[in-house]
């Protein structure tokens, strides 16, 4: 009899377990003379009988309650061969046959980064990303601001911003730890400035592009594309560095909670919109000109084009 293999996985519970036998006959039920037993009560007290011939292994239901499933049919089966891989689902448990030779996936590695996230993870390019990051909120702030603002209050609200940043990066830190025993912080914290560091020119660019195109609908959009490109990139590569799931599993998570904020947004715009404020909330403002795509005026030939348009004729006045 050559070894086989059974993993056991049920669906009440988390993990897999894995039982390994060298005889001819293998019974399997819940009863306590069974060569694997199983505690599963959708399983009868003798469930299965496994034996081997020279061509590989016949597996018999034993007039069960609930029968015997392969490879997840669904007809019941009384008897039939199997090979190393099948899977057979007797109650709510399922086991699946393995030979000693049968292939197994790769080997994950434990950390899976890329050249970029490397790169950005040193920590000159850290703290490189988180004091470009504030240099950038500090002259977005001047620069729109109507007033002069006090050193302290600007220094306050940088340090702020920087905070944001601190506090996303010590949550996926957190995961890490949890998950692959690594915190990597200081990965997650340049990956989070530098998301921030992108954020302030996407949002100005929306604003300028949605001016010259004399659009909310584009500048909406533009936004919407840039601000959730942005937040997709930041949570694959926040589940790239924190946890082991799979490429596909990563990219479905990224994007399905950007999608998500996306759609809620646009619910509460819809729904909100129509109610009467006594302080409306413009998402449009005036912004300093940082490209002149048309030629400017002299004040002479503005107050000339004006004073042309008020011009009418005294006789035409007369007469009404």
């Amino acid at each position: 009899m050559a070894r086989v293999v059974f993993e056991i996985s049920q669906s009440n519970w988390f993990g897999k377990d894995y039982k390994s036998f060298d005889t001819s006959f293998i019974n399997i039920g819940r009863s306590y003379h069974n060569d694997l037993i199983l505690f599963d009560s959708h399983v009868s007290g003798r469930h299965l009988l496994i034996t081997q011939d020279q061509d590989g292994w016949i597996v018999e239901d034993l007039d069960s309650e609930n029968g015997l499933y392969i490879n997840n049919n669904p007809a019941k089966v009384k008897k039939a061969k199997i090979r190393s891989g099948d899977k057979l689902t007797i109650g709510r448990t399922h086991l699946r046959i393995l030979s000693p030779d049968h292939p197994i996936p790769k080997t994950k590695l434990i950390v899976q980064t890329n050249k970029f996230l490397k790169g950005l993870s040193k920590p000159v390019n850290v703290c490189s990303a988180a004091i470009g990051m504030l240099l950038l909120y500090a002259f977005e702030t001047l620069y729109h601001s109507p007033k002069d603002l006090l050193i302290q209050k600007l220094l306050l609200s940088s340090v702020g911003f920087l905070f944001i940043a601190v506090i996303w990066a010590g949550i996926w830190a957190f995961v890490g730890t949890v998950i692959k025993h690594k915190a990597r912080f200081f990965f997650q914290l340049s990956i989070s400035c530098f998301f921030m560091f992108c954020l302030i020119p996407f949002v100005n660019f929306s604003a300028y592009l949605g001016y010259y195109a004399n659009s909310q609908a584009v500048e909406g959009f533009s936004y919407i594309v840039l601000l959730g490109g942005s937040l997709f990139w930041l949570l694959s590569s926040n589940l790239l560095i924190a946890t082991n799931i799979s490429r596909k599993a990563r990219l479905i998570v990224s994007l399905f909670i950007p999608l998500s904020l996306v759609s809620i947004m646009a619910l509460s715009y819809s729904s909100f919109k129509d109610d009467f404020n006594t302080y409306p909330f413009s998402n449009s403002s005036l912004k300093p000109p940082i490209v002149k795509l048309l030629p400017t005026k002299s004040i002479d030939s503005f107050i000339k084009i004006s004073s042309e348009i008020f011009t009418f004729n005294k006789n035409d006045l007369k007469q009404q």
